[in-house]
């Protein structure tokens, strides 16, 4: 009997020879379950998202004669008009097909944004704050990577989530219902505040996008920046929007070693918002960035790019589309009339250059040319003060 269980026995396989066990430390438990768990949050806030993009279609349609129709009026009247200092200012006027329908659908959108304002801004605002695992130097690896890939999944899905909300209100315009209330305007200094405090956390940004490390932090720069932007549109004047020495000096250090023009894009159309801070005190900010705004502009000598350009002209027109304002005697002093007439034409070849057969280049051709001729426009306007 004892030989016939020993011979059973040499059969069998040995743990030390057989499978492996399977069985897991608890602290390997708990961070699996952590990772699950940010995942799903990450899935959550990826579909929050997709319901709050509420940003209207763009208009279809061939523009191509349309927009040669408009070049030669825009070039007629500059040439024929040339010395017409009387010339004012006209605001542009939009027009619907059906007001009340419009006006409705605008209402339906305003509410359902300050919902979303209440209900999920301050969750995604504590989603986006970095944790020790979040983003590890690039010398030293994360001592848990999966943790820390769906830790980084959860910040930028939040800070998308954001930005979606914030892009929709901005759309709707800053007098739209109820989106001014004392509440909801809180809750959007709030986003400025806590972006920004991220940021400062994280560090610059490292645009050369060399290995996952950068290339992780660059991508949060880039949707936190899309997020600045549209609270600063949506903001805009207001005295909490500070044009801050540090905030101004790593927009532009972003502008000036990134060839992205969206990034440039975003980085002007925060500056131009920070540049018409109420207060006094901001006038020294407001040269300083209309300084660094207008060296986009072709005569400035700087390479040009086009996308740059428009946005450049037209933060130019809207910073100081009012001459009783206290920054402008920022203009007056710089001439800056003469800064803006120079470079008319090579704002106009930088437009013609737009290849509208390419993604986006219709868009960016019509803006282009309506950016153009209110320059014209407002460089006559501002010649006409005589100041």
């Amino acid at each position: 009997m004892m030989q016939e269980q020993d011979d059973i026995n040499k059969k069998l396989p040995t743990l030390k020879n057989g499978a492996k066990s399977d069985h897991k430390s608890q602290a390997d438990v708990d961070l699996e379950r952590t990772e699950a768990e940010l995942r799903v949050v990450k899935l959550a806030l990826e579909l929050i998202t997709g319901i709050c993009a509420e940003l209207p279609e763009p208009e279809e349609g061939d523009l191509d004669g349309e927009l040669d129709e408009d070049e030669e009026e825009i070039e007629e009247e500059w040439e024929s008009d040339e010395d017409d200092n009387g010339m004012k200012m006209e605001e542009d006027t939009a027009t619907t097909n059906d007001p009340s329908s419009n006006a409705t659908g605008e209402i339906a959108k305003a509410t359902k944004s300050i919902d979303l304002l209440s209900s999920i801004v301050p969750s995604c605002l504590r989603f986006i704050q970095p944790t020790g695992l979040s983003y590890p130097p690039s010398f030293q690896p994360s001592p848990h990577p999966p943790i820390t890939s769906a830790l980084c999944g959860v910040h930028i899905a939040a800070l998308e989530c954001l930005n979606n909300i914030c892009l929709s209100i901005a759309e709707l315009g800053r007098d739209s219902s109820n989106i001014r209330s004392d509440t909801s305007t809180q809750i959007i200094i709030e986003v400025w505040t806590s972006v920004w405090g991220m940021l400062a956390t994280l560090g610059p940004p490292d645009t050369s996008g060399i290995g996952s490390g950068p290339q992780q932090r660059m991508q949060v720069w880039n949707v936190s920046l899309s997020v600045l932007w549209a609270v600063a549109r949506i903001l805009k004047g207001d005295p909490n929007i500070v044009p801050d020495e540090d905030k101004v000096k790593v927009l532009m250090e972003i502008g000036n070693g990134t060839k992205d023009e969206e990034l440039i894009v975003m980085c002007l159309g925060i500056l131009e918002c920070m540049a018409v801070n109420p207060s006094p005190t901001s006038v020294p900010a407001n040269k300083v960035i209309s300084e660094y705004i207008l060296s986009f502009l072709p005569a400035s000598g700087r390479p040009v790019m086009v996308e740059a350009v428009i946005q450049a002209g037209s933060s130019m027109i809207d910073i100081f589309s009012d001459e009783a304002m206290p920054w402008d005697i920022n203009f007056r002093q710089g001439k800056w009339e003469l800064v803006l007439k120079a470079s008319v034409d090579g704002f106009r070849k930088a437009v013609r250059s737009i290849d509208k057969r390419k993604e986006g280049g219709r868009d960016l051709r019509r803006r282009g040319d309506e950016v153009l001729e209110n320059l014209i426009a407002f460089v006559k306007y501002r010649r006409s003060l005589k100041f």
